[in-house]
């Protein structure tokens, strides 16, 4: 009896251990394998170097690839993110994320006629954050995955590109935003409501910050066609606005 007690033992203790070396190697994969569900879109990730031992790292070259409809460039490229994470959490159903700091992020802004590449993404994360919230309820209130808790998150120097599709752009500087205790009210947010949240705030912050443009100074040909695709624009972002 008791050595089929250390054998569990023995046996627990190396599976935490695997995951603990394996850390970053899964959140690459959970990231590349998942994020198209919420996104819609290919989602690029170079690599993750989080230390569970110092309880932080980075995650470097995150991509979100433009929408059906829209250009081939990306509609997010981040060049590194810093990570703070509650080792200990790692395990548990609801990770505990103290802080998460972006420093200089790419952001495009796309209009067309049928909208904003931003709010195309936005929508289809809303959309998987349903069938989340639906499966739960379906399973008796059981999250089918892991949650998140995360104390801050600080997107800083973030740089957006204006554009009207198939036309020129305008560069922009959006102001710092800053995310707090995302998740913490209900025990924990979804990857999937975390992504409606931020993405929500990225194309509100990027509307405002483009208020102050005029939408003229990137038509290349104002011929009537683009008129109407510039008209779109405006009404996208008074939209956003209020």
């Amino acid at each position: 009896m008791r050595k089929t007690i250390f054998a569990i033992c023995i046996l627990i203790i190396a599976a935490v251990i695997f995951v603990y070396a394996q850390f970053n190697t899964l959140v690459k994969k959970a990231v590349v394998t998942y994020g198209p569900e919420i996104t819609g879109t290919a989602v690029g990730l170079e690599g993750v170097r989080i230390s569970v031992l110092s309880s932080q790292g980075s995650i470097e070259g995150l991509t979100i690839a433009n929408p059906p409809g829209f250009s081939k460039s990306n509609a997010l490229e981040v060049g590194e993110m810093h990570v703070e994470i509650n080792a200990v959490t790692v395990l548990s159903d609801t990770i505990e994320i103290p802080r998460i700091v972006i420093t200089s992020p790419h952001v495009l802004y796309e209009a067309g006629p049928r909208g904003t590449n931003l709010q195309t993404i936005a929508d289809h994360a809303l959309g998987a954050e349903k069938s989340e919230a639906k499966a739960e309820k379906a399973d008796g209130g059981k999250s089918a995955g892991k949650k998140v808790v995360i104390g801050e998150l600080i997107i800083r120097d973030a740089q957006a590109t204006m554009a009207l599709q198939g036309l020129g752009g305008a560069q922009v500087t959006l102001p710092e935003i800053r995310l707090t205790n995302i998740g913490k009210s209900s025990g924990g947010a979804t990857f999937a409501e975390v992504a409606k949240i931020v993405l929500d705030t990225i194309t509100k912050t990027t509307a405002k910050a483009a208020g102050s443009i005029d939408v003229q100074s990137i038509i290349n040909d104002p011929g009537k066609a683009v008129k109407g695709v510039a008209d779109e624009l405006k009404k996208g972002l008074g939209s956003l606005l209020n």
